[in-house]
């Protein structure tokens, strides 16, 4: 989580280690598979076996996590009320070879407030994401 300068402020340490087109996002963007071959992580992570695995997001699809896995929550216990930005980074060490790095940042507006022990979190309506 960072603050409106783009600083960090709290830390989740969520780590991704496979993708899996787990949900549907939107459907009407170009080349937007609707039936996607893998919809579950067990069969998009491999095993412990597995020397490699092709990982694949397909146009469309999203890969969704519960909130109650670990690393999916920052505490906010100790931040003020007010703006701030969450920011997801895809392959931040550039370990992956990919033809394009300029779309691995995306950062998502949300305001705290209320008291403590009784936060709120409101995340605005983005494009075609609406958490409220």
């Amino acid at each position: 989580m960072l603050d409106l300068q783009y600083r960090p402020v709290a830390d989740s340490g969520k780590t991704g280690f496979c993708l899996s087109s787990t949900d549907p996002i939107d459907l009407t963007v170009p080349g937007a598979n609707w039936q996607p071959a893998s919809t579950d992580l067990r069969v998009g992570c491999g095993g412990r076996t597995v020397a490699s695995l092709r990982e694949v997001l397909d146009a469309g699809s999203g890969d969704t996590y519960r909130q109650d896995l670990p690393g999916q929550s920052f505490d906010i216990t100790a931040l003020p009320n007010g703006n701030y930005w969450v920011e997801v980074a895809a392959n931040p060490a550039h370990r992956l070879v990919e033809t394009d790095l300029s779309n691995n940042v995306s950062r998502r507006p949300v305001v705290l407030g209320g008291n403590p022990g009784a936060r709120t979190v409101l995340v605005p309506p983005y494009e075609l994401v609406d958490a409220g």
